[in-house]
């Protein structure tokens, strides 16, 4: 990856300033989740809204933009340091081995989407459906993905990589299962007569599906020789979750 493309994955994350001689420029509208999601980040950095990253934030910011890109194993110290301009005696300092550093970055958005998610499960009240309960696990990072903050969507192709991986598979356990189960807990509890392997069945495609729309994945618009636009995001997404609630009321119909 060259200084160019590197320096552009940490770039201003204000869309507007992106492209600043863009007529067509419209500004982003916050959605109630992009707004809690940036609340959350400020509270969480102990930042001033509109001040500059400390170091460790930096730190933090270029080792999700680089490891979304090329995977953990890939990305060097000096990659980071080179990318967040702080020396690697300083990222030793602030995190003693690359696996912490990578831990760290899982664990500050995790905290964040899974506040946001638990904020969803009790706004839904005590007898949600399927297709809210669907809705509001799943809106929320797909919303993140496509929003302002760059930062998301390449948080988002990490958490992608290293769901499938083996040796750190046990990170999104850790950060996020505890989250997930409350809402197969309230899928359950709208289907009472469903079986529990059905609703962990539906529940997991979902989340496969979830992680292929938030990363934009091009199989499908390679397939479909352009029909489909992954880059479309929303409008995958509303055909997912079409796709997602028929399923998981498919599997739960029978003794539901």
């Amino acid at each position: 990856m060259n200084t160019k493309t590197k320096t552009a994955l940490l770039h201003d994350r204000n869309p507007a300033t992106e492209n600043p001689a863009a007529e067509d420029f419209k500004p982003i509208e916050l959605t109630p989740t992009l707004r809690l999601a940036a609340k959350l980040e400020r509270e969480a950095s102990g930042r001033a809204f509109g001040a500059e990253p400390s170091s460790r934030e930096r730190i933090l910011d270029a080792a999700e933009a680089l490891f979304g890109v090329d995977g953990p194993d890939v990305v060097s110290l000096r990659d980071i340091s080179a990318l967040s301009g702080a020396a690697t005696g300083l990222i030793h300092y602030h995190f003693p081995a690359k696996e912490s550093l990578l831990e760290e970055v899982v664990a500050r958005r995790a905290t964040i989407v899974s506040e946001i998610r638990r904020a969803e499960l009790a706004r839904l009240g005590d007898n949600p459906t399927v297709p809210a309960l669907l809705d509001a696990f799943v809106r929320p990072l797909v919303e993140l993905a496509d929003g302002p903050d760059r930062g998301w969507a390449s948080y988002c192709r990490l958490i992608s990589l290293i769901a499938s991986s083996d040796a750190r598979g046990a990170l999104i356990a850790k950060h996020l299962d505890e989250t997930a189960k409350l809402y197969v807990a309230a899928l359950k509890k709208s289907a009472p007569a469903a079986d529990e392997t059905d609703v962990l069945y539906g529940f997991g495609f979902t989340v496969i599906l979830m992680a292929n729309t938030i990363v934009k994945n091009q199989r499908l618009q390679t397939m479909s020789d352009g029909k489909v636009q992954t880059a479309d995001i929303t409008g995958v997404y509303l055909r997912m979750m079409d796709y997602c609630v028929a399923g998981m009321n498919a599997l739960i119909a029978a003794k539901g």
